[in-house]
């Protein structure tokens, strides 16, 4: 079964006023295309996430004809207060540079179509992404606050041109069966009387500061795409949120975190990728051995 309306009624969605003004919305709220340009195409949230709640999206189109892609991140401001006419061209580095915006680029080729991404935040204030084949969560960027609600900003950039979100929750990953549009429909830009907030005003760049930006954004997203491929960031593969610091023994697998070993221990005292026993464990840079309790 599809992503339809009334099954995801409690899925994350798109908001319907605050985005860019090349971004056209499917019907259902889960699907956005930037119709023209390579700019312009800001998305928010409807809502804020849930705590540990992950955010997962396939690729649906790109136009390879432009440079860049997918900028993902967050925001604590709440979009029903944003006045979608003051949003500027990119999110990066215009929105990024306020305090309550954080985003990054994807590298391109993470970006084909078909691809489906995840990105979500942990209790650090961490940003952790991963992809299909992807063994490990790789550190994106991190910063954020901790107890604070945080929506959703995705910047359909570049060479990707369209997206949808899909529900982690339920693992509904068929294309969604609301009807799409191909022209762009007019949701007008009326918040239902709410007080709306301009974003700081936006000045359009020169031609040379332009060509400079798209430089410094250009190695930024080279940076992200080395640190993605060659820091190993141990985070657990179980919870994929704590660090991994416990060594199993026997059988020497240290992707795990204390507390979800605990968990394996109480249960099946087996390692989740041999299969083995688990006769003790080891905390990573400590020199003692963990007492087999018993079991």
């Amino acid at each position: 079964m599809g992503l339809t309306c009334s099954s995801a009624d409690q899925a994350l969605s798109f908001h319907p006023l605050a985005k860019g003004s090349n971004i056209h919305l499917g019907s259902c709220l889960h699907r956005a295309k930037r119709c023209y340009s390579f700019q312009d195409g800001i998305i928010f949230s409807s809502r804020p996430l849930l705590p540990r709640e992950k955010v997962q999206i396939r690729i649906l189109e790109v136009e390879e004809q432009w440079h860049g892609a997918l900028r993902v991140g967050f925001t604590s401001m709440n979009p029903n207060n944003i006045d979608s006419t003051s949003l500027p061209p990119f999110a990066c580095p215009f929105l990024t540079d306020s305090p309550d915006f954080w985003a990054m680029g994807i590298p391109e080729h993470l970006c084909m179509e078909g691809e489906e991404i995840s990105f979500w935040v942990n209790h650090k204030g961490q940003v952790l992404f991963t992809k299909r084949g992807f063994f490990k969560p790789k550190l994106l960027f991190s910063g954020l606050p901790k107890k604070t609600p945080l929506w959703v900003m995705i910047d359909v950039y570049g060479q990707t041109k369209a997206l949808q979100l899909l529900d982690a929750k339920q693992q509904l990953y068929f294309p969604c069966c609301c009807p799409g549009d191909t022209e762009p429909q007019s949701l007008g830009s009326d918040h239902s009387g709410a007080t709306v907030t301009k974003i700081k005003a936006f000045q359009p760049p020169s031609s040379e500061q332009f060509m400079e930006m798209s430089t410094k954004l250009d190695l930024r997203t080279k940076v992200t795409d080395l640190k993605l491929f060659t820091e190993e960031e141990p985070f657990c593969v179980i919870c994929q949120d704590r660090m991994a610091d416990t060594l199993l023994l026997p059988c020497r697998h240290s992707s795990f975190c204390k507390e979800c070993v605990l968990k394996i221990r109480g249960q099946k005292n087996t390692c989740p990728l041999c299969r083995q026993r688990i006769i003790v464990t080891q905390g990573l840079g400590e020199s003692h051995l963990l007492a087999n309790d018993g079991s």
